[in-house]
């Protein structure tokens, strides 16, 4: 995908999207056992990004993804296992259930697939299927940073997700399948104890009243007409078996529409159903610009 970004951006950003590309592989070939090829594709794309550090374009993290690559190549030369994604640990008030930030903005209704191989993961995953409530671990956006190392900038809004499957590989690793379920809110960070923990609580819907989705529908209808024409007729669009309720409802329309993070975490931090139609509204006419964009210039 960034291959084929890079070959038709604008010049001045494609560093930027080669530099996204010789990330990705790089992680391929650290996946892959080629340590060497790792290395010097990791520092290469390192050094393409961190020319957009003060200005960073389509709100990406650039900071974030700069210290990801320090983090493993740091990993490479000391001969340690492969990092585990940044997984802070939360805690329900007055319950045992440990939770954990993936670094995504997770949806109700979300699919999470995990592998863990990292001790300290392995030490929550125990926590987990221990726990009287159930496997259930929290999930919160790092905005900004990374956890590895400190520094990091955590949301205030996530998602309980209930472990579906754990498959034990040995060796105390696990593969993992997980839903979403319903919204958390921060209360307060405690100390890491072997990873990061929290205070949290439910965060409901704020307003179920029903919501006009008039303007949301013509959106998804050029939205999805656009991509149909990119992708020759291979786009999906949302399936008619959409839940009743107006917050549920956009959930599960939002899960079925490409976007980043900032804009996936803008409409599960909406209050309710109203401020959630505005910012799937936006996310959604950012995405029409994209497409068009994207059908223009090839």
């Amino acid at each position: 995908m960034f291959e084929s970004v890079w070959k038709s951006c604008e010049p001045e950003e494609r560093p930027l999207w080669q530099g996204l590309a010789q990330l990705s592989v790089g992680l391929t070939h650290l996946l892959r056992g080629n340590v060497k090829g790792a290395t010097s594709v990791l520092k290469q794309g390192q050094a393409r990004i961190r020319h957009y550090e003060d200005e960073p374009p389509h709100g990406l993290d650039i900071d974030g993804l700069s210290a990801w690559a320090d983090h493993l190549l740091t990993e490479i030369e000391r001969g340690d296992p492969i990092p585990e994604p940044p997984t802070p640990r939360l805690r329900m008030p007055d319950a045992d259930s440990p939770h954990v930030s993936t670094g995504t903005a997770l949806l109700p209704g979300d699919h999470l697939p995990l592998r863990v191989f990292e001790p300290r993961y392995q030490e929550l995953v125990r926590d987990c299927m221990a726990a009287p409530d159930g496997p259930r671990f929290g999930v919160v956006l790092i905005s900004r940073g990374h956890e590895v190392g400190g520094g990091d900038q955590r949301t205030d809004v996530g998602t309980v997700a209930r472990i579906m499957v754990d498959n034990e590989l040995g060796g105390g690793r696990h593969t993992l399948e997980c839903i979403a379920e319903e919204r958390i809110r921060i209360n307060e960070w405690l100390p890491d104890d072997p990873y990061p923990r929290a205070e949290v609580e439910e965060w409901p819907d704020t307003d179920s009243a029903a919501v006009d989705l008039t303007e949301l529908t013509v959106h998804l209808g050029r939205l999805y007409g656009l991509l149909d024409k990119l992708t020759d007729g291979r786009a999906a669009p949302p399936p008619d078996d959409l839940p009743t309720d107006p917050g549920a409802r956009l959930f599960a329309l939002a899960r079925h529409i490409p976007m980043g993070e900032a804009d996936r975490y803008a409409i599960l931090s909406a209050p309710g159903p109203e401020e959630r139609l505005v910012s799937l509204i936006e996310s959604i006419s950012s995405t029409i610009d994209l497409a068009e964009w994207r059908l223009k210039n090839g």
